[in-house]
Order: C-alpha cells, then structure tokens, then sequence
C-alpha cells in the first residue's frame, strides 16, 4: 500500500467535526446618537414663517420660524434680539396659543406615528407606546426685556395628555376616538391641575433686562435624565402668583425664543 493511501485510509476513520455555528446576527445598538435641530433650512421669506406639519420626527404646535435678521422685522425688534438664533439664520417663536391657555408652546411625538389599525394595535390600546425621545436641552431666551419675574418653564410628558376614548368602526378600518384637553380653565386651579400631569418640570427666571440666549442643559441644571418622552411643553409668563381674582395673581404669556433642539431619538 501506498503511503498516501494510508494516509486516506486514516482520514476516513475520524469523524468530521461538524462546522461551528454561525455567530447569531448582534441586535442592532440603541440609538444614542444626538439630533440637533437647527431650523436653518425651513424658510421664513419676511422673518417669519410657518413650520411644516412634522419637522425631523416631531410635532410643533404654537411656533413659528424665526429669522431675527430679516430685513422686514428691523423695525419689528430690538437689535438686541439678533442673538435668537444661535446658529444663523433661524430660530423658532414661541408663546401659548393664547391668552390664559392652560398649555404652552408644544413639541412632540405626533400621533399616528405608528400605525393604529387593527392588525396592529389591540383595540382600545393607548399610542403612548410609540417612539419616544430624550431631550438633551436646548438654547432659550425671552424676546425683548421681559417685566421683572418672567419665568420659563419645561414639562415633560411621558404619556399621552389626550386618552383613547373608544375605537369606533368604519369601513372595515377602526378609528381611534381622542378625549381632547379643555381649550381654556376657567380657573388658575385647572392651569395648575394641568400641570401636575407632567412627569418632569424645570423652570429659571429672567430679570428686567435683554439677555444673552441661556445654554439649557436639561440633565445637569434637572438632576434627571428626560428620556422616554412624547411631548415637552414650554411656557413663558410673567406676573404674581397666587389666586386668580379680581386682577390679582395672573401670570401673563410672554414670547421667547428657542433654538438648537437637541434630542436623542428612542
């Protein structure tokens, strides 16, 4: 017998190993990577301008686009409000929707970002569980110079402020039915029941004077991580606390300013 026929003869006696397992595909990693909204490519051909419906995942309501150094607002406001926008050229215009709201100037996860059918929700679920988002902060300042005692005021919401009323059918499709907040309180106590449905507050005051925009860093100036959010309410006002009443205690809207969103996608 040939050496090389030995050597197959050996070969065949040991049993092949079987091949190793191919290693299971890794999850892919959490989405950490910040977003920061600068609004510079939205336009706002006279200073102001309207946001779209949906801007990079997130929902607007109450705010305008806001290009300081237009032409057509400088004799609209003070140069000293040129610094809005920390990245040039726009920032956005904030306020409540009106005088005496018991909500402030909103952003969030819009609904029906996910979608609700049947097939995919089970009837009468909450869309609380859609993508949520963590806002790392922000850059914020009052326009013009604000009365002494104007405050600004962050909330966040980690649930849905409108509850799933029903599912209604129609057409073979369901349709959810929303409870809608109250448009105006006819009390300061309702603007501060409104309130307490947020799982995150944080507020600074202002002086009698223009300020510099201030650099909001939501987990440092919180202590508190603000994760896991679908809306953040931001409020400007100024006035006396205390009981509503015979001019007494109101605290009045006031604009501000806000630019550079920064916010983590979850």
């Amino acid at each position: 017998m040939k050496p090389q026929d030995l050597l197959a003869a050996w070969a065949s006696l040991i049993p092949s190993s079987p091949p190793p397992p191919s290693p299971s595909p890794s999850p892919p990693p959490p989405a950490t990577t910040p977003t920061t909204l600068t609004f510079d490519d939205l336009p706002a051909p006279s200073g102001l301008g309207p946001l779209p419906k949906t801007y990079h995942n997130l929902t607007f309501s109450t705010y305008s686009i806001f290009n300081p150094h237009s032409p057509n607002l400088a004799h609209l406001i003070s140069p000293q409000d040129y610094n809005c926008a920390v990245s040039p050229s726009n920032a956005l215009l904030g306020s409540r929707p009106f005088e005496g709201s018991p909500v402030g100037a909103t952003f969030g996860i819009p609904h029906g970002l996910k979608d609700s059918d049947s097939s995919r929700s089970g009837g009468g679920e909450d869309l609380e569980d859609v993508a949520s988002f963590t806002l790392c902060g922000f850059w914020i300042k009052p326009l013009i110079s604000p009365p002494p005692g104007a405050r600004i005021t962050v909330l966040g919401y980690r649930r849905r402020r409108r509850r799933v009323q029903q599912q209604q059918q129609q057409g073979g499709r369901h349709k959810t039915v929303f409870e809608q907040l109250p448009s105006k309180p006819s009390s300061r106590q309702e603007e501060e029941e409104e309130q307490e449905q947020a799982d995150l507050k944080w507020h600074v005051y202002f002086t009698h004077d223009y300020h510099l925009p201030l650099h909001v860093r939501m987990e440092e100036f919180s202590r508190e991580k603000w994760d896991g959010l679908i809306e953040v309410e931001i409020r400007a006002d100024f006035g006396e606390d205390g009981d509503v009443g015979e001019g007494k205690g109101e605290r009045l809207d006031w604009e501000f300013c806000l630019d550079d969103l920064v916010v983590i996608f979850e």
